[in-house]
Parts: structure tokens; sequence; C-alpha cells
């Protein structure tokens, strides 16, 4: 009768726990046991290989500079002279667009400013003979006035002789025609003087349209001859190139990613340091990194600067804690250390490595502790 009873608990049991947990909802809870555990040993065996103390991070990775190399121009791809993670040198060719459309461009600017010079030679002559003219419309104004004077005073002369009876009607009258002629030859001679005199001022003036118009010419070949540059992508410094992003007779446009180029010769390590521990970190402050590529090889480095705020506040949504519930989470600090690296290691330390950052006070402290000596002051 007991026998019955428990059994009848037991499968009510069994049925209850059918009800709430279903195969899959264990199957999924397996999983997620099992992925904790291999990540906590992992982590254990991470620990085990680079002991963390309590002036370290493993919280940080090498550095270099990585420049993407893009197109500035459209055009199909003429060459490709580098393979994928080549060593390259400053200046040098990397790859070279189509140039033809861009060689036509200035062989067309270049006819355009010829015929710009052309034209300002043009007006530079006819400028030459413009002041010519003026300057002899000028001298007939003065030669016109001096025998307008002339017959002016001559036809006084005559008006006093024929008031007296001295002079024939006949040589009275040619005389004042005379000076009438001469008034009136003096206001054509200043009318001539005048035109010429604009016209060079219209000359001026298109003389400066022109130099313009040059100088327009000048730009365009300029920026012609600097598509044409464009046409060539070169290494900006020395490094190691990535995977190629182009072929040959491949359409690249303005922006299209052409190749990266990592200065892999100048490396540095960035490590997140906990917001306790970068207070006896300054510029200079000796460290010693090691390299997870390299396991038991320490690099001497420096503090070379700190980042002016933590890694949460450069994200790209920085937390915000002034409303509801508050938790409080350590924060890290980006720091920037500058490497010493052996000869062996030249060219080997590659961006995206991980790295363990000890601070160099801070092991002669546990070090100090752990031999029961108390650390020389200054050294702690």
């Amino acid at each position: 009768m007991v026998s019955t009873a428990s059994n009848s608990k037991i499968r009510r049991a069994v049925g209850f726990l059918r009800t709430k947990f279903s195969f899959g909802g264990l199957v999924t809870a397996g999983i997620l046991l099992f992925a904790g555990l291999a990540a906590a040993a992992a982590q254990s065996d991470r620990k085990m290989a680079f002991p963390i103390n309590e002036g370290a991070t493993d919280d940080a990775f090498v550095r270099a500079d990585i420049t993407p190399l893009s197109s500035r121009v459209e055009g199909h791809v003429l060459r490709v002279l580098v393979q994928d993670n080549e060593r390259v040198r400053a200046g040098q060719l990397l790859v070279e667009i189509d140039p033809a459309d861009f060689e036509a461009k200035v062989r067309e600017g270049e006819a355009r400013v010829a015929a710009a010079q052309a034209l300002l030679e043009s007006n530079r002559t006819k400028q030459l003979v413009q002041r010519n003219s003026v300057a002899a419309a000028s001298a007939a104004v003065d030669a016109t006035s001096a025998g307008m004077q002339r017959a002016e005073l001559e036809a006084q002369r005559h008006d006093r002789l024929s008031s007296g009876g001295l002079v024939s009607a006949q040589d009275h009258e040619r005389a004042t025609y005379d000076a009438l002629r001469a008034r009136a030859e003096l206001r054509q001679r200043g009318s001539e003087r005048d035109r010429s005199t604009a016209e060079q001022v219209y000359l001026d003036a298109e003389r400066r349209r022109l130099e313009a118009e040059l100088s327009a010419a000048n730009a365009m070949l300029d920026l012609a001859r600097i598509q044409l540059g464009y046409t060539r992508i070169v290494a900006p410094a020395n490094g190691v190139v990535g995977e190629r992003g182009v072929r040959v007779g491949q359409l690249v446009r303005p922006g299209s990613q052409i190749i990266h180029l990592v200065a892999i010769d100048d490396v540095w390590v960035t490590a997140n340091f906990k917001e306790r521990q970068v207070g006896v970190l300054q510029p200079g402050t000796p460290v010693r990194v090691t390299i997870d590529t390299f396991p038991g090889v320490e690099i001497p480095g420096v503090v070379d600067s700190l980042s002016p705020a933590s890694g949460a506040q450069l994200s790209l949504l920085p937390p915000d804690n002034a409303t509801g519930n508050f938790t409080k989470i350590v924060q890290r600090i980006p720091v920037k250390i500058a490497l010493r690296p052996p000869r062996e290691l030249a060219g080997r330390l590659i961006p995206g490595m991980s790295a363990v950052v000890s601070i160099e006070r801070a092991r002669e402290h546990d070090q100090a502790r752990a031999g029961g000596t108390t650390p020389l002051p200054g050294k702690s």
C-alpha cells in the first residue's frame, strides 16, 4: 500500500516537471551551462598562463596606424602591383587606374591655356597700337589748336584792317572762314582723341577679362593634372598591406575601398586599466608587456598617455544613470603604452593581438609581499 502511494507521488512529480520544463528548454539550459563552463575554463587557463596581479590588466591589445586607401576618381583598374600581406615602402605604387581619360583632359586643358595666352598676347599688341593712336590723336589736337589760334589772330587783324579799308572784303571773308574752319577741325581732332582714349580703356578691360580667363584655364589644367595623379595610388608610409580589395579591370568610383596599409613597424598597446589602478599611472611610468602570441617574453614599455575619458564615455551610447536604480560598475580607462620590443619581435607584433600589461611598481610590491619583506619607500 505504501509502495503504491510512493509511486503515485513520483509520477505526479515527473508530470509536474514535464509541464514546467519542456525537453527543448532542458536542452537549451544544458547548452548554456556547457558554454558557461567552457568560458570559465578558458579564462582559468588564461589566468594560469598569465597571472594577473593588482597592478596589471589583461584587457589590452596591440594597436597600430591602419590607413584605408580609397580611390578618388572613377575608372577601371589598370594594374595591381602588390600581393596580399606584402611589405611596401613609402611612395611605392600599389594600384593604377586607367589614365587615358584623364590624360585627354590634361591635353584639353593645355589647349585652353594656349588659346587664352594667344588672345591675351593679341590684346597686348592691340593695346600697344592703340596707345600710339592716342598719342597721335593728342599730337593732332595740339597742332590743330595752334593752327586755330593763328587763324583767329589773322581774322582779328583783318577785322581791324577792314574797318580802315586797308584790305578787300574778299580777304576779310577768307580770314574769317579760316578761323571758323580751324575751330571745327579742332573739335574733330578732339573727338578722335576721345574715341582713341575710350578704345584704350576698352582694351584694358578686355585685357583683365582675358587674364581672368587665362587664370581659370590654368586652374582647370591644374585640376586635370591632379585628377591624373589620383590614378596612381601609392603607399603613404612604410608598412604592410592587407588583402587587396580590387582586381585588374574592376570599375572603381570615388570612395571605393582599395587596400589597407598597416604601419606594422610602429605599434603600441592600448591597455584598459580599472579606474582604481590608474591612480599611479602617468606619462613615463614603466610597465612590462606580455603578448599572448609570445608567452614568456616580456617587452619593456612606458605609459605614453592616458585617455581623457573612460571607455564607456567614449562609446557610441554613453550610459546615463540619472534615473532608475543604480548598479555601480567599475570603469576602465584606456592607457596608451609605448613599446620597446626586442629586435627579434620587429615586425611580428600585429595589431589586434592580446596582451597583459603589468605596472612595474605593482610587480615589485607583489614580489615584496610574497617574500615577506616591506617594499622600499617610493617603490610601492
